[in-house]
C-alpha cells in the first residue's frame, strides 16, 4: 500500500524522505490524469484515511478517460482545492466548469474551486504554483498567513481577478 511505501521511505536513511514524513499530515496532489489518480487515492477505502489534504490541477473529469477513471467524491471529507483553466482543453475537453462544479458539490469537507482565466490545461501547473504552496502550508502546516489566501474577511483567492468561478464551502 501507499502507506507502507511511505513508511519504508521515511525509515530509509538513503531516501530523500528520511525522517520527513508526518503521517498525520500527508497531502495529495495531481494534475490532469494524475488529478484523477489523486482523487482515486484520496477516496479509495484502502488509503483514504492517511491523507489530510487534496489538490487537483485540471483533473480529468470522472469517466472522461474511460471506466477505469470513474471516481466519486461524495465521501471525501478532507480539505480539497480543485483548479483548472478557461482555455479550450480545460473548458471543453478535460475539466469543464460543469465538471468542476459537480466535483465541488460532491465533496463533503472544506472545498474550493477556481479557474485561471485565459489559461489552458498545459499552463495551469505553473499558473497555480503559489496557490499550491499556500494550500499545503494552510492545510498541512496550519500556517495562518497562508490561511488568509482562502479564509477570513478578505481572502486573496476571491480578490484575484485572474481566477474566476471561485467558490468555497464549509470554510
Amino acid at each position: 500500500s501507499l502507506f507502507e511505501i511511505l513508511k519504508e521511505l521515511n525509515a530509509d536513511s538513503l531516501s530523500p524522505l528520511f525522517n520527513k514524513v508526518d503521517f498525520e499530515k500527508i497531502g495529495l496532489q495531481g494534475g490532469s490524469q494524475g488529478g484523477s489518480g489523486a482523487i482515486h487515492a484520496a477516496t479509495s477505502n484502502s488509503s483514504s484515511n492517511i491523507f489530510a489534504s487534496l489538490l487537483t490541477l485540471s483533473a480529468a473529469a470522472s469517466g472522461k478517460l474511460g471506466d477505469a477513471w470513474i471516481y466519486d467524491l461524495s465521501n471525501l471529507e478532507i480539505p480539497c482545492f480543485m483548479l483548472s483553466g478557461t482555455g479550450f482543453w480545460d473548458s471543453g475537453i478535460v475539466t469543464s466548469l460543469e465538471d468542476l462544479k459537480s466535483n465541488f458539490n460532491a465533496c463533503k469537507g472544506e472545498t474550493y474551486i477556481a479557474r485561471r482565466d485565459g489559461y489552458d490545461h498545459e499552463n495551469i501547473p505553473m499558473a497555480a504554483d503559489s496557490y499550491v504552496v499556500a494550500w499545503f502550508l494552510y492545510t498541512l502546516k496550519g500556517d495562518v498567513e497562508a490561511e488568509t489566501v482562502f479564509k477570513g474577511d478578505n481572502p486573496e483567492l476571491f480578490n484575484n481577478t485572474n481566477w474566476v468561478a471561485v467558490q468555497a464551502k464549509n470554510n
